[in-house]
């Protein structure tokens, strides 16, 4: 993959996802309506990423890919992990009952029957969270090889941001419209997942979290 077909690939699981999401009426309350707005905000990320990715500003976009999983997770563990007091202490009072990010991904790997693949995503945290926090994975990139000053990220690691971001939305499509019940629209993206396979080394199937 290219980086566009790369940012092509995101854009059009993004615009699939977004279709699919079309004339879902939550039943109400907050458990479930808590799960779709982590789920869109997480969906607004990846569009984003892809747009800053277009405008040539890859720093903020490998930025963005923190908050991504993170938001996608929180969806995640609110769907079968909170109980019904952390839920409404969240609804109500923005509690972040979460704990740390590799005890929230845990529980939300054995939540989803995930067989230790969702865990992967907690061991690049560190990573992850220096592109977020303006840490050498950023700074590094600040200047080209010749030392001259300007941003400098390699098209492959682009490439793989793009895919990932794309994959991981994927992924939480997948756990949220099983565990809901939404089995047309699984079936759906199923079907778009099986034609549109990308080069991604560690590929979240959705076989990981529909046992």
């Amino acid at each position: 993959m290219s980086v566009d077909d790369a940012k092509q690939y995101s854009l059009q699981a993004h615009g699939t996802i977004q279709y699919l999401l079309e004339g879902i009426v939550t039943p109400g309350g907050y458990r479930l309506n808590l799960v779709f707005a982590y789920f869109l905000l997480a969906l607004e990320h990846q569009k984003a990423i892809a747009s800053l990715v277009d405008l040539e500003l890859r720093g903020p976009a490998f930025a963005l890919f923190r908050l991504q999983v993170e938001t996608a997770f929180r969806g995640l563990w609110v769907g079968r992990v909170a109980t019904d007091q952390q839920i409404e202490d969240i609804a109500k009072n923005g509690a972040k009952p979460f704990g740390t990010f590799k005890e929230m991904v845990q529980k939300v790997d054995e939540a989803y029957q995930a067989d230790g693949r969702l865990q992967k995503i907690a061991e690049g945290w560190k990573t992850l969270s220096g592109f977020t926090h303006s840490g050498l994975e950023q700074l590094v990139r600040r200047f080209s090889p010749d030392g001259t000053l300007g941003p400098d990220y390699a098209d492959d690691e682009t490439e793989t941001l793009l895919e990932f971001s794309g994959e991981f939305s994927i992924a939480m499509a997948f756990c949220i419209f099983h565990a809901n019940g939404f089995d047309e629209k699984y079936k759906a993206l199923e079907l778009w997942k099986k034609d549109n396979r990308t080069s991604v080394g560690h590929d979240l199937e959705h076989e990981a979290i529909d046992r």
